[in-house]
């Protein structure tokens, strides 16, 4: 009798004896290069004696799923799985390796009773370099500055990369009073900041108000819009009627200088007629200097001014200067 209790007690200890783990999930080589072949050793414990009954794993992408299913005898004893995963030669990048073991009582079939899971990574080769960031977008102008109902209207965006680069894609869609100018600018992956000019035609446009908004969007991919970073600006502009009698006076047919260009001391303007406005307007669209031309040769100090790009507004004829650094 005592027998038989004993050993119902060694079967009813093997049935509540279902703990299984996951003991170690270890990459071999443990720094594989893209020329070595890759293996999982995995170790698996379970509470009583038993074998393993299958393992199996899939590769999908950088992520490997392995599955083991082992069966846990009568006999309380931890048991110790080894098991060695083949997954060959693997391209550079990191991976992710999920080991989720079943334990089953049934000795030749997978009837899971309870379970454990395990995560691991590990990286082939020298893993790329994540892409640079960000896009920023540096100003809007208009060009013309004052431009009236028959105009040919030009928007000129500044555009700041975080790597050289170049504009992929771009795209203008005027509705109503809002135009919207959609840009896609690949940058590649080594860090360099890098400001662009780029100008789009918007046409001639009705008298009015209009809201301007550009979105920017950077690529880390040079033949398709990949985005990974976006940038958003915003300005109003005044396109003014021929009817209304406010141009006067307006200088499009005449030719004016301004000279050394670039320069980091004074801008000579030359050639712009009498009583003229004239502004000079950083790429955010601020007006950072103006006055009215008195017929003769006038200068502007930039002494105080950072280096860069600035547009010269002669009564709403433009040009791009430079003032640079000493």
């Amino acid at each position: 009798m005592r027998q038989i209790i004993f050993i119902l007690s060694l079967f009813i200890g093997g049935l509540s004896a279902q703990p299984i783990g996951v003991t170690s999930l270890t990459p071999i080589p443990s720094n594989p290069s893209p020329t070595d072949s890759v293996f999982v050793a995995i170790t698996v414990t379970t509470g009583s004696q038993g074998h393993t009954i299958s393992v199996s794993h899939t590769l999908s992408g950088t992520v490997v799923d392995i599955e083991g299913c082992y069966y846990s005898g009568m006999l309380p004893a931890v048991d110790f799985h080894y098991d060695t995963i083949s997954l060959g030669i693997l391209p550079s990048g990191v991976y992710t390796v999920n080991m989720n073991a079943l334990v089953s009582f049934d000795a030749n079939a997978c009837v899971p009773a309870d379970s454990s899971q395990l995560s691991t990574t590990f990286t082939v080769g020298t893993p790329p370099p994540a892409p640079p960031c960000c896009i920023d977008i540096l100003g809007v102008n208009i060009i013309p500055a004052l431009p009236n109902d028959t105009t040919d209207i030009h928007a000129e965006v500044g555009i700041e990369l975080p790597a050289l680069g170049f504009l992929l894609t771009d795209a203008v869609n005027i509705s109503g009073n809002d135009v919207t100018i959609d840009l896609c600018y690949y940058a590649d992956s080594i860090p360099n900041t890098n400001s662009t000019l780029d100008t789009f035609a918007l046409g001639t446009l009705p008298a009015g108000q209009y809201n301007l908004t550009v979105h920017a969007v950077q690529s880390d991919d040079p033949l398709a819009c990949n985005g990974i970073d976006t940038a958003t600006f915003s300005t109003l502009f005044t396109v003014d009627s021929t009817n209304d009698g406010l141009h006067i006076h307006r200088v499009n047919d005449v030719v004016w200088n301004v000279y050394p260009n670039p320069t980091s001391d004074q801008f000579v303007l030359e050639g712009v007629p009498f009583q003229s406005d004239i502004q000079l307007i950083d790429l955010n669209g601020k007006v950072l200097w103006q006055g009215t031309s008195d017929g003769s040769r006038m200068t502007i100090n930039v002494q105080n001014y950072p280096a860069g790009i600035y547009i010269l507004n002669v009564s709403g004829v433009t040009k791009r200067v430079k003032v640079v650094t000493d």
